[in-house]
Parts: C-alpha cells; structure tokens; sequence
C-alpha cells in the first residue's frame, strides 16, 4: 500500500483489534510514528517552501538591483551625452568667435592697406603737384628773365 491509498479493515479484524493491551499499544505506536512522520514530512515541506519563498525574494530583489543600475547607467550615458552636446556646442561657438575675429582682422587689415595705398596715392599725387608748380614757376621765371642773346 501506498500512503495515499485508503486501507479499509474488514469488520472481523476490527473485532479482533485491541482485544489484547499489546496489540492496542502497538497500534497506538504505529499512529504516533505515522503522525510524527507525517509532522516530520510537513515540516520539511514548511523549510523547503520557506526556501523557495527566500531564494525567490532573493532573486526578485537582485533582479530590482539589475534594474536600478540598469536605470543608473542610462542616467550617466544620458549625462554623458549631454555633456558631449554642451561640449560640441561649445566648439562650435568658439570656432564662430575664431571666424568672426579672422574675418574682423582681415577687414581691418584690408582697411588698413586701403588707407596706406590712398595715402601713398594721395603723396604722390602731391609730388606731382609740387612738380608741375615747380616747373610752371621755372618757366614763369625762364619768361620774366631775358634770355641772353646768342
């Protein structure tokens, strides 16, 4: 028989039973060991489940901190690329500062050569001038002077 099984005892063995004190002891010995067996079994079925109940917390719980630093690592990648953008961002700026100020030099010194070649002009110019004046009061002077006649 199997523990499961359902034994019945026909009405002439139960009429024998407990007729004499040592069968009745016996039979109350094998009940105690079947209950304290029984006890034992749902005992260890009780640790066992408390077991599984703690190894499955556990593994909630290491599967929660998986998520978090999942979580964490999102959060720095997203600062990082954060940090990347203003990074960029600021590259940017100062390569527009480093054109403005290159053009702003160049404009200047384009001014500065366009003042230099207008003065230059503007002294030759005078040269010139002051050329022809001096030519213009040679001949005023060669017409005012007799010439000495050859």
């Amino acid at each position: 028989l199997d523990n499961n099984s359902v034994h019945v005892i026909p009405n002439k063995e139960k009429e024998k039973r407990g007729t004499t004190p040592r069968s009745s002891s016996r039979e109350s010995e094998r009940d105690r060991d079947r209950k304290e067996r029984e006890r034992d079994r749902e005992e260890r079925e009780k640790e066992k489940q408390k077991q599984r109940d703690k190894e499955k917390r556990e593994r909630e719980d290491r599967e929660r901190e998986k998520e978090k630093e999942k979580e964490k690592e999102k959060e720095k990648e997203k600062e990082k690329e954060k940090e990347r953008e203003r990074e960029r961002e600021r590259d940017r700026e100062r390569e527009r500062r480093e054109r403005d100020d290159k053009d702003r030099r160049d404009r200047e010194e384009k001014e500065r050569r366009d003042r230099e070649r207008e003065r230059e002009r503007e002294q030759q110019q005078q040269i010139e001038r002051d050329q022809q004046q001096q030519r213009q009061q040679q001949q005023q002077k060669e017409k005012e002077e007799p010439q000495p006649k050859q």
